[in-house]
């Protein structure tokens, strides 16, 4: 006579009156992976052992495997010195037949078939309650805290993609009135956790972008990489429900195009409230250099672009140098086809009225006077005021003979210079009077007394 116990994750174990329950208990070294048995053996597949780890029952198959009659080995789990392994056994024992009355070996029989049936009992019951639920061959499994995916490739299914965002099978907190944080963390001594996601069923042949801790790295992981067959794409970013930013596959950042729906021209904005160089913002090579940086001088307002380290500075137009500013703070054009002064918009004409000693007004940092074509006899000077808001009692005004009917034959300089004006004398050096329309150009160059 025979009778079976269902053991929660197993398959069925079958008993008879000559049955005995069986177990060892091993303490695991690290990274221990073979046990041996010495209490009990067992007969490879027939199902008869179960191998529990801290108390919560492993899966044949995924983390544990027979090896032999008093062998067992773990497969899919890396132990941790002091963890407790047990090995549970039903075994049938010899020598029940022993030489007896027929009624009496009977009698024993039923009584002991009796016995094993009430001790299975009890023993499903214990089992049930510490593992409540089950899916055989590789399937969900519930091990006392954990839920476990038996099969290589397990999947969680569900409606992850319905239109209606609210059908959407989503995780949510068990909580009341509280947040919901979905994570990730390593077994045992593990230092790395990922989210990652594939562009492809095929997860052995995809594009994929992932994010996650790196401890032992000491970082932050936000990452575009493939497998297999898949390409490395570009990571972009979007804000408002525009494109904003993107890292291509070669490292350079594209700020993007003008988009109006994100505030038109990209930016980069560098909030500090710390004003000191070492806080400010800036680009550093690798030898430790700063090579760029910029940063804010409250006390005076200003904005700062240089290097804080003893390096010289440089500007390229088209890939080519054009102007240095060397560690002796010397500044310095180098291009044989640029110059140095105002640019297009910065002058402004005038005309002069009356006489050669009429004052004109022209607040431009630089500019052309056209005096008045009143005589100036042979030898004679004459000087005019120029009212120019720009200038201070410091600066320096340039000027230069322009063009004239008469050439090289007047002389002229700035003869005072104060706030908000400045003095031009003019000097016919020739032997006769001239009545011409003489134009003189200048340019202000600031000045400063400290």
């Amino acid at each position: 006579m025979s009778a079976s116990i269902w053991a929660p994750g197993s398959d069925i174990i079958n008993i008879d009156a000559e049955t005995t329950n069986k177990s060892q208990v091993f303490t695991a070294t690290a990274g221990q992976t073979a046990f041996t048995l010495t209490s009990f053996t067992y007969t490879v597949g027939t199902e008869s052992i179960a191998v529990y780890r801290g108390g919560q029952r492993l899966i044949k198959g995924v983390d544990w495997s027979e090896t032999d009659s008093t062998t067992f080995t773990i497969t899919g789990i890396s132990l941790d010195a002091g963890e407790t392994i047990e090995c549970v056994a039903v075994l049938g024992a010899s020598g029940a037949n022993a030489v007896a009355s027929a009624a009496s070996a009977a009698a024993a029989l039923v009584s002991e078939t009796n016995a094993a049936v009430s001790e299975a009992n009890a023993a499903a019951s214990a089992a049930s309650a510490a593992h409540p639920w089950s899916v055989e061959s590789g399937g969900i499994y519930y091990d006392g805290g954990a839920v476990r995916l038996g099969a290589a490739g397990a999947r969680i299914l569900g409606d992850f993609s319905n239109a209606t965002l609210i059908s959407r099978a989503l995780f949510q907190t068990a909580g009341i009135n509280t947040y919901t944080s979905v994570g990730a963390v390593p077994a045992g001594s593990g230092s790395k956790a990922y989210f990652v996601c594939y562009g492809s069923s095929d997860p052995d042949n995809a594009s994929a972008g992932y994010v996650g801790v790196d401890q032992s790295a000491g970082h932050i992981v936000f990452a575009s990489t493939k497998t297999g067959t898949g390409t490395y794409l570009p990571t972009a970013f979007y804000v408002s429900g525009a494109h904003a930013l993107t890292l291509g596959t070669n490292g350079n950042l594209d700020l993007g195009q003008f988009n109006a729906a994100v505030g038109g021209a990209r930016l980069i904005y560098v909030t500090n409230s710390d004003t000191s160089l070492s806080a400010t913002a800036g680009y550093q090579a690798n030898s430790g250099s700063v090579i760029f940086q910029a940063y804010a001088y409250a006390s005076a307002s200003y904005t700062y672009v240089g290097s804080s380290s003893n390096h010289g500075l440089g500007l390229l137009q088209a890939g080519i140098a054009c102007v240095l500013l060397d560690t002796s703070r010397n500044f310095t054009l180098i291009t044989p086809t640029g110059g140095l002064g105002y640019g297009t918009g910065a002058g402004g004409t005038v005309t002069q009225a009356t006489s050669k000693a009429t004052a004109v007004t022209l607040n431009k940092p630089t500019g052309q006077i056209t005096m008045n074509t009143a005589s100036l006899a042979a030898g004679a000077v004459v000087t005019f005021a120029v009212n120019n808001s720009l200038v201070n009692q410091y600066d320096v005004p340039v000027l230069a003979i322009g063009s004239v009917g008469t050439g090289s034959a007047y002389e002229a300089w700035v003869s005072y210079v104060f706030n908000g004006y400045f003095y031009i004398t003019l000097k016919n050096i020739t032997a006769g009077a001239l009545a011409e329309a003489v134009k003189i150009n200048f340019a202000i160059i600031r000045g400063a007394s400290v």
